[in-house]
């Protein structure tokens, strides 16, 4: 749905008349050692074996400060892209500010554009949500009690009408899985401006009982609006990396984004098709940022095989995400699904599902069937999050993995359908299979006396390292070990050099596993 152009700092002359937003890049941030985010997100870090880095660091708050002056409002900043966007009246100061390596002017028209998709009323008679089922073989999920239990998911979209009154989603709020709730637009309450939302979320997460239940129904839920339907500049792809930075440090596992970046409002900020090589756009160096630090992104490939543009948008073009195309019931690839290969030659989409009658739920709580790509990605996040439910101890990669190894043209992917449709059949023993040290616990976390490591099941060599938090190594323990036995790592207490989170790693040739652990 948007596109990019850099703009140069000859910009600070151009007299502008009106009210305008603006993206202004940093070269440089100021360092910091070390972190104490979320238990959430750094145990989902460790699973993951991902460290903080320098885009975790806070942009520098000098430079935010020069910002604020008359006419000028800083409305958001991201770390990922140490950026920071606001909004003037007038040409910005770019003489005397610091640090400014570059900035995107955005241009915005008052009219509104339509969000990804389209609805059909009425859904069938009956269990509406079983046609949703069919491609994958999905009913295994129900029989398992596979509904995404203890998996925490972000949906980024327009607006969750309805999410808020209507029964199918009142389970949300009796059973307090719904977490979080960010405009990152307006800065209002996220259950209006727009049902596309809410019928993404109810493919996952809606329950009529009899009547319709998403896929994952269990799971912990954050919802962000990032797109705004009166315009289309990259203000919404800054507002999806915000909300991605936001999620990553609520410990979110998995994002669900049915939105697609190609065109905007100022055609001189287009981006064309070869932009999409997975590093250019704004919002898929934030999806891309996202998957590095150890959540999976599940992204709509889009809707424009028809159109001129005629292959996927941002950010379904990033690298270790899920793209998601769109089918037929009957298999066939749904005559809107863009394809690939991205501009740098990778397969997209990464896999496909029910994209066209896809039974969803509206903001009257009416079954409704649905099409686009938009559907079909709920899809395939639900079925992430139910199987995740199944061996949380998975890394999102590990996830991605698993779920495209089980498609059934695993061997033979192509720019249609990516890697085909995930078959539940395969992906049950796939995610099963157990992971290094799986039954080995740290404790007690937080601590800061003692701490003690319990390997569980295995017996032999082992080394433990104790690592900061951006994984630089501070102390390390060579070990022989029996089963079930207790290590004593209290040692590990003594070399720490302030409170704060750490990483203990434990390796056995090629088995490794990595714990978070917050030293008070």
């Amino acid at each position: 749905m948007k596109k990019l152009l850099t703009i140069g700092l000859s910009f600070a002359s151009v007299c502008l008349q009106a009210q305008y937003r603006s993206i202004v890049f940093f070269a440089d941030k100021p360092v910091q050692e070390h972190f104490a985010l979320s238990p959430e997100s750094s145990e989902r870090r460790a699973r993951a074996g991902v460290f903080y880095n320098e885009t975790d660091w806070p942009v520098n708050p000098l430079y935010i400060k020069q910002l604020a002056e008359p006419g000028v409002k800083v409305v958001g900043v991201s770390r990922w892209l140490n950026a920071a966007m606001v909004q003037h009246n007038h040409a910005l100061p770019l003489s005397k500010w610091k640090g400014v390596k570059q900035v995107v002017m955005l241009k915005k028209r008052q009219q509104a554009r339509s969000t990804m998709g389209s609805s059909l009323v009425p859904a069938p008679a009956g269990l509406a949500s079983d046609k949703n089922q069919v491609l994958h073989h999905a009913e295994l999920l129900d029989s398992l009690q596979l509904k995404g239990e203890g998996i925490y998911i972000a949906i980024f979209d327009a607006g969750f009408q309805g999410v808020d009154t209507t029964a199918a989603f009142r389970h949300l709020f009796s059973e307090q899985r719904l977490r979080f709730t960010r405009d990152v637009v307006n800065g209002a309450n996220v259950f209006q401006y727009d049902e596309h939302g809410t019928q993404v979320y109810s493919i996952i997460g809606a329950q009529l009982p009899g009547r319709y239940e998403g896929l994952a129904p269990m799971a912990q839920v954050a919802l962000f609006v990032t797109e705004n339907v009166f315009s289309e500049t990259q203000t919404e792809e800054f507002n999806w990396v915000v909300a991605a930075e936001t999620a990553d440090s609520l410990g979110v596992q998995l994002i669900n984004s049915s939105l697609g970046y190609t065109e905007f409002d100022d055609p001189s900020t287009d981006y064309t098709t070869d932009k999409m090589d997975g590093k250019t756009a704004i919002s898929t160096q934030g999806a891309r940022m996202a998957a590095q630090k150890g959540i999976l992104v599940v992204n709509s490939a889009g809707n424009y095989r028809q159109q001129s543009w005629g292959k996927m948008g941002a950010p379904s073009d990033a690298d270790s995400i899920l793209s998601v195309g769109a089918l037929l019931l009957d298999s066939a690839v749904a005559s809107f699904s863009s394809p690939g290969p991205t501009a740098d030659g990778r397969i997209k989409p990464d896999v496909s599902s029910l994209g066209v009658r896809t039974a969803a739920v509206n903001r009257r709580g009416e079954l409704v069937e649905s099409n686009g790509t938009s559907f079909a990605a709920p899809l395939v996040a639900g079925l992430c999050t139910a199987l995740w439910s199944q061996n949380p101890l998975l890394s999102a990669q590990e996830v991605r993995r698993r779920l495209m190894t089980s498609s059934h043209l695993s061997q033979n992917p192509n720019n249609d359908m990516g890697y085909g449709i995930p078959d539940m059949r395969k992906a049950l023993n796939l995610f099963s299979e157990p992971i290094p040290f799986q039954t080995a616990r740290l404790y007690p976390n937080p601590g800061s006396q003692m701490l003690f490591l319990q390997v569980g099941e295995f017996s032999g060599s082992v080394s433990v390292e104790l690592l900061s938090s951006n994984g630089g190594l501070i102390d390390k323990q060579e070990l022989t070990v029996a089963s079930q036995q207790e290590i004593d790592l209290s040692v590990f207490c003594q070399r720490i050099p302030q409170s704060g989170t750490y990483f203990i790693r434990i390796t056995e040739g090629d088995k490794q596993r990595t714990f978070s652990w917050v030293a008070k």
